[in-house]
């Protein structure tokens, strides 16, 4: 009698079925994601693509950069290519951006699936199964694959090409064709997504580099050893190379040139953002060298941390070529990163341009814990899963409790996203717009009268409102000139807004009538405009000219909410369009008694000063300014102006120097050293 081997005796069975429900599970909760902030750029191109090869429709342009046109041209067209298809030609009645996100779980799902194998090779199903969770359970990677098409699903196969290199060279290179060419086509996909897909050939030289130098020193290498290798190698990096030029028409046009062209653009494309770190406002190309590195190190779940610092201990400890493989394991994670900070390349938005690590660096921590539990005994084994609980289980509890805000994840290190607000970005893609807009979809969906809303972040608000509802009009403004437009609803992010009225809790602002908060920290807001006399002062100001009108209308509109800065603001340009100087100062120093960590006042009372000709009042308020604001090109710019006026040679030398040295490609800085040139005041 033949007895039926049970589920649970087959390993790979068990893990073969939780795979597949890891995967049901993230189509499901793909749906709860909103548009981030490149997608409906990406969504557009997705468009044009499915025009460009297949005829369909030409889309229109709503709410695409204006750039998108010379920049987009930049992206790979493999992912936007397929989700577009998806959409239009089997759920052609769904939402495209649910689609997309989908389809995005998907490759997500192929990155986990990526480290469950490589943890496979290593330590059996145990590792595979904890790498994948490991991966699942890292809140950034998690959030970033459901709806960033340009970062999440090149994550997935940089990773997956990572284990089809493993396999090869477990082999020792003389696997057969079918291996190499898995690898060439899930390269050449990457590189598809994005153009850094590149690196992945030159990793795959460089194992097999080092494996024909460690023949050549044994002298076991032969040509007859070479020469079928190095045909294999070639075809498939050929194919690998020319394979995106299918589905990418710039790369079409010169399959052999223009994509070497797209990875040195990107590798040195300007990026004109201001970017929150460490609780000032720094221009991206004026970051610190330590950006990613310190991103990475507070937004990382501290397992992971731990378990990839602790992985050279075993390097010396494995044999065979499981040594080597774990040494390119730990070099795809820590290369990428040291290229970009070698390179000086401009990273913004925390470190999603390199989320391709994550893989990496989660099957390397796996590894490491899946030794550390090896080699102790009895009582270390139970102190080492512990602590790996332990350290585990904020990301577990944040990927379920907070989800679908798995990207603005924290780690211990800053306290959490409470300890991270006002001094990190926190939804830097601007994902919750779409929350804003569902929510709001409720109380506009039955009104048949027009309604303007207004935000800096439009694509959700025409998806899901405009396009739905014939009555709603939407426009884009800042957060600085809201008041300037006339309007019903405002939805309004954090990313933006000066860290100092954060601080200050000037938002959410005055009427909001909904409000998106994560572990008590507020990310977007719904805004009803219930003190219409603040746009009427300022149409009275400045469209009528009428100063008595605009200065009754902005005390009424005070009385109304005390703590708008933009009333204080909108009054002191007006005392200042009428010469009253000392008015607009006081009513600037109410503002900052209001915030006081609120830069921009001391600077407009700088100014003030300078028109006084009281300089070392502007220069008292310039250095207030200047420590809100460390990285601000306008302050620096003034200081200089005020040191020179007031004859202190020395330290306006000294203040253009740092300048040059933070901003060398700012005109305005070179004028000035100039114009000391001409003066034999610089040498």
């Amino acid at each position: 009698m033949r007895i039926q081997c049970p589920l649970w005796a087959k390993p790979w069975r068990l893990v073969a079925l939780f795979l597949i429900i890891l995967l049901g599970i993230m189509l499901y909760i793909s749906k709860d994601y909103g548009i981030s902030g490149d997608e409906a750029d990406m969504a557009y191109y997705g468009k044009y693509l499915l025009h460009h090869y297949f005829g369909a429709p030409k889309p229109e342009k709503k709410t695409v950069n204006p750039l998108f046109d010379e920049v987009g041209r930049l992206y790979g067209g493999f992912f936007e290519l397929t989700a577009t298809a998806i959409h239009h030609y089997i759920f052609p009645n769904s939402d495209l951006y649910r689609v997309r996100h989908g389809v995005g779980a998907f490759f997500g799902w192929l990155g986990i699936l990526a480290v469950a194998l490589i943890g496979y090779m290593f330590g059996g199903w145990r590792l595979a199964l904890l790498s994948a969770l490991l991966l699942f359970f890292f809140p950034r990677y998690l959030g970033h694959v459901m709806n960033n098409s340009k970062d999440g699903p090149f994550a997935a196969l940089y990773v997956l090409s990572i284990w089809a290199i493993l396999s090869i060279m477990k082999d020792k290179f003389q696997s057969d064709w079918k291996k190499w060419l898995l690898w060439a086509v899930i390269t050449g996909l990457a590189i598809g997504v994005r153009v850094g897909g590149l690196l992945l050939i030159v990793y795959m030289a460089m194992v097999l580099g080092i494996y024909w130098s460690y023949l050549f020193r044994d002298r076991s290498l032969s040509r007859e050893a070479i020469l079928p290798v190095a045909i294999r190698f070639v075809v498939a990096s050929l194919v690998a190379y020319l394979l995106p030029s299918l589905f990418w028409p710039y790369a079409a046009e010169n399959p052999i040139l223009n994509p070497i062209k797209v990875l040195q653009k990107m590798s040195e494309y300007p990026v004109g953002m201001r970017v929150l770190f460490e609780g000032h406002f720094v221009w991206a190309s004026a970051l610190p060298w330590y950006y990613p590195l310190k991103w990475i190190l507070i937004t990382s779940p501290l397992v992971i941390l731990i378990g990839f610092l602790l992985s050279p201990w075993f390097v010396k400890k494995e044999t065979s070529w499981k040594r080597y493989a774990l040494l390119f394991l730990i070099f795809s994670a820590i290369f990428p990163v040291a290229y970009v900070i070698w390179k000086g390349s401009v990273l913004y938005d925390g470190w999603r341009h390199l989320l391709f690590i994550s893989g990496p660096l989660v099957v390397v921590a796996a590894i490491s814990w899946n030794y550390l539990q090896e080699h102790f005994n009895r009582a270390g084994k139970w102190l080492v899963g512990v602590a790996f609980i332990l350290l585990w289980a904020s990301a577990i509890w944040w990927t379920i409790w907070w989800h679908p805000h798995q990207v603005v994840y924290f780690n211990e290190l800053v306290g959490y996203l409470k300890g991270a607000y006002t001094n990190y970005e926190t939804d830097y893609y601007l994902q919750c717009t779409t929350h804003a807009a569902w929510e709001l979809e409720k109380t506009i969906a039955n009104t048949d009268d027009t309604v303007t809303i207004i935000s800096n972040f439009l694509p959700p608000l025409v998806h899901y409102l405009k396009d739905k509802y014939p009555n709603v009009k939407v426009k884009f403004d800042k957060y600085y000139t809201r008041e300037q437009k006339k309007w019903d609803y405002a939805i309004w992010e954090t990313r933006f807004i000066d860290p100092g009225l954060l601080r200050g809790e000037a938002y959410p602002p005055f009427k909001t009538i909904w409000v998106e908060k994560v572990q008590g920290v507020p990310l977007v807001a719904i805004i009803k405009n219930e003190n219409p006399s603040v746009y009427q002062a300022f149409l009275a100001f400045q469209e009528e000219k009428n100063v008595g009108k605009a200065l009754r209308l902005f005390h009424q509109a005070l009385s109304v909410d005390s703590l708008n800065e933009r009333i204080y603001e909108g009054l002191a340009e007006l005392f200042t369009s009428v010469g009253l100087l000392d008015s607009a100062i006081a009513v600037l120093n109410q503002l900052n008694g209001l915030y006081p960590e609120y830069s921009s006042p001391y600077l407009t009372k700088a100014e003030l000063y300078m028109k006084m000709g009281q300089l070392k009042q502007a220069l008292a308020q310039l250095q207030k300014a200047e420590q809100l604001q460390p990285y601000s090109p306008n302050v620096k710019y003034m200081k200089i102006i005020v040191l020179l006026n007031m004859g202190n040679i020395y330290l306006a030398r000294q203040n253009l120097e740092e300048a040059l040295e933070k901003y060398p490609d700012n005109p305005m800085f070179h004028q000035i050293k100039n114009f000391m040139i001409t003066q034999g005041l610089y040498r």
